[in-house]
């Protein structure tokens, strides 16, 4: 197998090792409802929060998720702000008129060329 490849569960045995050594070997869990509250408290309150992940450069799943929303919001205010500009440009600049005359001073037309 390839990394990419769709058959490839690196991630997921990494994550099912990191599950058991640093969860399951340091706690002794008696029924099924105390195992099902630790997983889900070591998920969302260690793993996703504060444990550095190598497939996110380094950093952890909330803090890229939170950057990531940042990029998000950020580019769509830009295309807003460009969206508005290019309304304010239209707005500012009138129809175009044939060969540019109404820009043009009556001096100007009437002047030869050369």
């Amino acid at each position: 197998m390839t990394t990419g490849d769709c058959f490839d569960n690196a991630l997921c045995e990494s994550f099912f090792a990191t599950l058991e050594c640093e969860l399951l070997d340091r706690n002794k869990l008696s029924t099924r409802t105390e195992a099902q509250q630790a997983v889900f408290d070591f998920i969302e309150g260690w793993y996703n929060l504060h444990r550095l992940h190598s497939s996110l450069n380094s950093d952890t799943p909330a803090r890229y998720e939170k950057r990531y929303m940042e990029r998000i919001a950020a580019e769509e205010k830009e295309k807003k702000i460009r969206a508005k500009g290019q309304c304010d440009t239209l707005e500012e600049h009138p129809e175009p008129t044939f060969a540019g005359t109404s820009a043009m001073s009556s001096a100007a037309l009437s002047a030869k060329p050369g």
